[in-house]
């Protein structure tokens, strides 16, 4: 019998950050300028390093406010609100600010919240908030449009059960991988092993 592997590579580009990992950006938006308005825009199934926060407004003009609103991105882990980060907020379309500690944890809820109202202000809501992490594990799950699905057999010259075989990957960006044992239909409660899949990049 043919041993198959099913093996899920989430493929990001690469970006400026310690080790080459892989970025997630998670967004959600303020449509009221009242004070203290919140808005979830993440809750991690991984820890992850917290990278950088932002805000933009709608634009394509520039944002003019006689006093500038302040965001303020905030942490919930068991009940226990802690602010990760404060945008302030200035003429333009764009801001960000590096974030006050980096360790998440899974289960953290990562939200945004208003804490100083616009007064005055021309081209302002909505505000999108975005968080940008760079997480441990579970990326299809945070980002499933950057995966993909592979299925085959794998088998040795003549078509026998290939044992020992390995399988190469070459992405060309990068990239994380997870195979998962097929039933053995001979023996449904008994799974296959999983072949020997090795992961290499490019250079």
């Amino acid at each position: 019998m043919h041993k198959s592997i099913l093996a899920v590579a989430a493929l990001l580009a690469l970006c400026a950050v310690p080790g080459g990992h892989a970025q997630v950006t998670q967004s959600a938006q303020i449509n009221s300028n009242t004070l203290n308005t919140t808005a979830n825009i993440v809750t991690l199934d991984t820890g992850a390093t917290a990278l950088q926060e932002t805000v933009t407004t709608p634009g394509p003009a520039a944002l003019v406010c006689s006093t500038y609103p302040v965001i303020t991105f905030i942490v919930t882990r068991n009940a226990v609100n802690t602010t990760l980060a404060v945008v302030t907020i200035a003429s333009g379309v764009y801001w960000q600010a590096s974030p006050l500690f980096t360790s998440l944890l899974p289960g953290d809820l990562v939200f945004a919240k208003l804490t100083t109202s616009g007064v005055g202000c021309t081209n302002e809501l909505p505000f999108t908030v975005s968080t940008i992490y760079s997480p441990m594990a579970g990326l299809c799950d945070a980002n499933p449009t950057a995966c993909v699905t592979l299925t085959g057999s794998l088998a040795g010259p003549n078509g026998l059960p290939a044992n020992n075989m390995t399988l190469t990957f070459k992405p060309t960006q990068m990239a994380f991988l997870g195979g998962v044992p097929p039933s053995n239909p001979s023996s449904p409660s008994t799974p296959s092993p999983v072949p020997q899949a090795r992961l290499s990049r490019s250079r």
